[in-house]
């Protein structure tokens, strides 16, 4: 095969597991058959990195975004309002949802076929998840580019079948990142001949060693049990404010444990209220978003995965790999990573009394902890190699170039 360029549209808001993998991605393929240009449509953190691989970088600004990162209440609170009623009137005329969305985003589809235009992709690859992403299929479509759709994330509702044809018969195939993810979606009508299974790229190498106690303003957390969160503070189900929870009942019992939150959002400030009102501003410490996360992760005692829905988290991935004990919900695509007990841990979603368990099993030495640790490396070493998952993710653009 020729080299080709292919086109990465990375639409994430804040940089986080979507964009860390693309660039994990981008990291291993072979440049000399594949010439990757990305278009961002917010300027976050993951961006220098990409430019930092010497990558071709598009900032294409997308309206609706940048009024929802706004600092500023006047444009938040315009970006909620238009948010919440397309929610709304997508859920009773789903059919309107491909529509409005080329409307809402009409200005950055225009944008994206210059590009197209341009660069001449062999292949467009949107990176998030396809209904997110419609406006990029839009774009490629309208341009006769074969379109690939990563699915990271589950559906939010039923997909209107008009819709469904749609996504259906443009997007030539889509790759999921879990089996779990890729069943969500064959239940939700994409062809099932359409999805191939290839699990999150993850690499570690090169992980330098950090002391927390730089990254905790005015405490010393040496020797101290550490207790980690590395999420994006969303507030979806209460999931952030249940870790605070958790740790919070932990914490009456071993005041010699901290919790470290990696990662920013929308509703930090809601969280550091309530860790204000429990008292735990000495033990709860945000360190916000952090180009070292995977080093900082490395040095917790327990990593906290605790979502709802979880498709397979590459948090839980890099858990594992750098040899932290994981403790999770069992939920989603979380079951194809971890076998409780063997190489971490699972709980009811929700079930705080067994989670904070854990957590004392752990701190008291009552489980072996050096097995589980090993075991969770070997997981990750044999199921989740990014140089085997990378020459998937390539193989499939092979196919579709055929």
């Amino acid at each position: 095969m020729s080299k080709k360029t292919i086109l990465f549209i990375e639409s994430s808001l804040t940089g986080g597991g979507s964009a860390v993998s693309l660039n994990q991605l981008l990291s291993t393929i072979d440049r000399t058959k594949i010439n990757p240009i990305v278009v961002f449509l917010n300027n976050h953190p993951q961006v220098k990195v990409t430019k930092d691989l010497g990558i071709k970088v598009y900032m294409v600004n997308d309206w609706l975004m940048t009024k929802a990162l706004s600092q500023s209440s006047v444009s938040l609170k315009i970006a909620q309002i238009i948010n919440l009623y397309f929610l709304r009137i997508i859920k009773v005329f789903p059919f309107l949802a491909l529509y409005l969305n080329i409307i809402l985003h009409f200005s950055v589809i225009l944008k994206i076929k210059k590009i197209i235009r341009s660069e001449s992709p062999s292949i467009v690859h949107l990176n998030v998840q396809i209904l997110r992403d419609l406006f990029g299929l839009v774009a490629a479509s309208s341009s006769a580019i074969p379109c690939i759709s990563y699915l990271r994330s589950m559906p939010s509702q039923k997909i209107d079948s008009p819709i469904l044809n749609i996504i259906n018969k443009k997007t030539t195939k889509f790759i999921a990142n879990s089996q779990f993810t890729a069943d969500s979606w064959i239940k939700y009508g994409i062809q099932e001949d359409k999805i191939s299974v290839v699990h999150n790229v993850v690499d570690i190498s090169n992980i330098e060693t950090v002391e927390l106690d730089n990254y905790v303003e005015g405490s010393t957390i040496k020797d101290k049990f550490v207790v980690g969160l590395l999420a994006p503070l969303r507030g979806i189900y209460k999931v952030d404010e249940f870790a605070i929870d958790v740790f919070n009942e932990f914490h009456n019992h071993f005041k010699d444990s901290v919790l470290l939150i990696i990662g920013d959002g929308p509703v930090r400030n809601i969280l550091e209220n309530k860790v204000e009102k429990l008292n735990l501003q000495d033990s709860v410490f945000f360190l916000g978003y952090q180009q070292k996360a995977l080093a900082l992760l490395k040095e917790f005692d327990v990593s906290l995965v605790l979502n709802h829905q979880d498709t397979l988290s590459r948090v839980a991935i890099e858990s594992l790999h750098v040899g932290t004990i994981l403790l999770a919900s069992d939920v989603g695509g979380i079951r194809e990573l971890v076998v409780s007990e063997e190489n971490g841990f699972l709980i009811n979603h929700g079930d705080l009394d067994e989670a904070v368990n854990v957590l004392k099993r752990v701190k008291t030495d009552a489980i072996d902890s050096k097995m589980i640790i090993k075991n969770g490396k070997k997981t990750v070493s044999d199921n989740f190699n990014i140089l085997k998952n990378t020459n998937k993710i390539c193989d499939i653009y092979s196919q579709v170039l055929k």
